[in-house]
């Protein structure tokens, strides 16, 4: 371009495409893009614009509204400067008409022309916050006077409210079990907790009356209150739109904004074992001592990969003041195999352990992924290694039919009685310098070198625990299955008069301050957009006409 208006070549105006995806998209690459052409006192249009979003859902289009808005924004900040943005063209009107329609919901209005979050997002109206996700590990509590104590609830990590209140869920195949927990000391008349699930809503009040069965307690710092929020047909893998709100007397406030409801999967039972205090610690040195026989068993029954391969006897235990986490893995294996050149090819077991149990996800700082293979090496996925070695004694021992592994691993802080800890074990088992198997404990995907929030969880139990019941291990697990695609319902305001909505029923006849009038098939809208003239131009199966422009191109 530089050397064509070198040689005078007569060039005036510029246009830039942009067909991109939100898992795609990287908006500071879209500035850098426009910016590469500044200076050249050209006329600038983005000619082709959308973003396709994968799975609909209403979480989606929402962040789609959000990533619009930015991307308007830089348009904005760009006409603002000493370039001009003359306009910009969304590759089509509605979804259904677009050339990327299988790729999700690309453009600013939906099959049946109602406005998108992305057609708000580009008028610079409101968004509402992008609704949150959650994980909701099967199983169900019973209402009784024990409901708003009982020890499921203390596996689950707590999902605030408003960084005030808190909740947790399990669910059922006819119900959804919520606890609770409001923190507000001042009993009013009007404190209540209001569920939506679907559509459907129900209120429960403080004194557990309303709309549902429900269990309250008062506790030092308000009220815990479980409740069993009706559902019908539910299963593994689905994605149910959820909401909780708590009316304290001073405020409302929910998991998401007012009348946006979150995305909940429905998860596998969580794997759990009570771990037991032992006298003695063991000494590790990969023979099986006395200290070893009151420890609580656990095995790797969930294949994630391969048929006949390596699987593992755990036993884990604690002794003292609990700040150390004691292991025993007796790997049954007819071929050891360390061969390999990645870690993670070997034979070895991997250890996967969450300080506290936050189930964050991504790895945290104190999270810890560990691998001890059959000669005794130790290797570590994500964080500081040398920082995690230091947390670890480990010694390795080959025995017939496979080999023996013994570990002690610092809990830093975070240890001691009824500390509850996010855990998982996995084998690798090689063949010929390759994995050929992997079986865990708890998380059924496998993916637990990289997300958190599917592992199991296990407690320093006072009293000699044993493993809590967990459902027989799926051979070949199937993956979650991704939600049908739905049409959004219309966004609230549109089409409507409110102010902060784009005018309507505009005219196919430029009125001399630059605005771009598009008229079509389906009637005709106005949207000005930027300051100047520059405008928004939505394009599909659409007849343009009477465009006087204000400046050449």
């Amino acid at each position: 371009m530089v050397r064509l208006l070198e040689r005078d070549v007569p060039i005036t105006g510029v246009g830039h495409q942009f067909h991109t995806t939100m898992a795609s998209l990287n908006l500071a690459n879209m500035e850098a893009a426009l910016e590469k052409f500044a200076g050249l006192g050209l006329v600038h249009a983005v000619t082709e614009f959308d973003i396709a979003i994968g799975t609909v859902t209403e979480r989606n289009l929402i962040r789609q509204g959000h990533i619009t808005a930015q991307a308007f924004d830089i348009f904005k900040e760009f006409h603002a400067g000493p370039e001009t943005m003359y306009s910009v063209t969304v590759w089509g009107l509605r979804d259904m008409g677009s050339w990327r329609y299988y790729d999700g919901a690309p453009l600013l209005f939906d099959d049946y022309f109602n406005g998108k979050w992305a057609y708000r997002g580009a008028a610079g109206l409101s968004i509402p916050a992008e609704p949150r996700a959650m994980n909701a590990f099967g199983g169900t509590v019973e209402l009784t006077e024990d409901a708003v104590t009982d020890v499921a609830w203390d596996q689950l990590a707590p999902t605030p409210i408003a960084d005030r209140h808190a909740f947790g869920l399990r669910w059922s195949p006819d119900h959804v079990t919520a606890l609770v927990e409001i923190a507000d000391t001042d009993a009013d008349a009007t404190d209540a907790v209001t569920f939506t699930l679907g559509g459907d809503t129900y209120t429960v009040g403080r004194d557990g009356g309303g709309d549902i069965d429900a269990v309250v307690g008062e506790t030092t710092d308000g009220w815990r209150l479980v409740a069993h929020v009706p559902a019908a047909g539910l299963a593994e893998g689905d994605i149910v739109r959820f909401d909780v709100a708590v009316d304290d007397g001073d405020a409302v406030l929910g998991w998401n904004d007012a009348g946006v409801l979150g995305e909940v999967t429905l998860r596998e039972p969580l794997s759990f074992a009570a771990i037991t205090e032992i006298a003695n610690a063991p000494t590790i040195d990969g023979d099986i001592d006395a200290a070893w026989a009151d420890a609580v068993g656990i095995a790797t029954g969930k294949r994630i990969d391969g048929t006949d391969s390596a699987s593992a006897d755990i036993r884990l235990a604690w002794n003292g003041d609990g700040d150390t986490l004691f292991l025993l893995a007796e790997v049954q294996d007819d071929v050891i195999d360390t061969s390999a050149g990645a870690a993670h090819e070997r034979d070895s077991i991997e250890v996967f352990l969450d300080l506290g149990n936050r189930k964050n996800g991504t790895y945290l700082a104190t999270d810890m992924q560990l691998r001890i293979n059959a000669a005794g090496e130790l290797s570590f996925g994500s964080g500081d290694a040398a920082a995690q070695q230091a947390r670890v004694t480990s010694a390795v021992q080959v025995v017939d039919g496979g080999y023996v592994v013994e570990a002690a691993i610092s809990l830093l802080d975070a240890g001691g009685a009824e500390s509850l800890h996010g855990f998982d074990v996995q084998v690798n088992d090689a063949r010929d310098g390759a994995r050929v198997g992997v079986r865990n404990w708890a998380d059924p995907t496998g993916s637990s070198w990289n997300n958190t929030s599917r592992w199991g969880v296990i407690q320093l139990a006072v009293d000699e625990g044993d493993v809590a019941p967990t459902p027989e291990p799926t051979p070949d697990p199937e993956p979650t299955p991704d939600p049908e695609p739905t049409t959004p319902a219309p966004v609230p305001g549109d089409g409507g008069s409110d102010d902060d909505d784009a005018a309507s029923g505009g005219t196919d006849e430029n009125d001399g301050d630059g605005a771009l009038a598009v008229t079509g098939l389906a009637g005709s809208f106005l949207l000005p957009l930027l300051a100047g003239g520059a405008l928004l131009a939505a394009i599909g199966a659409f007849v343009v006409r009477g465009i006087r422009r204000s400046r050449p191109v």
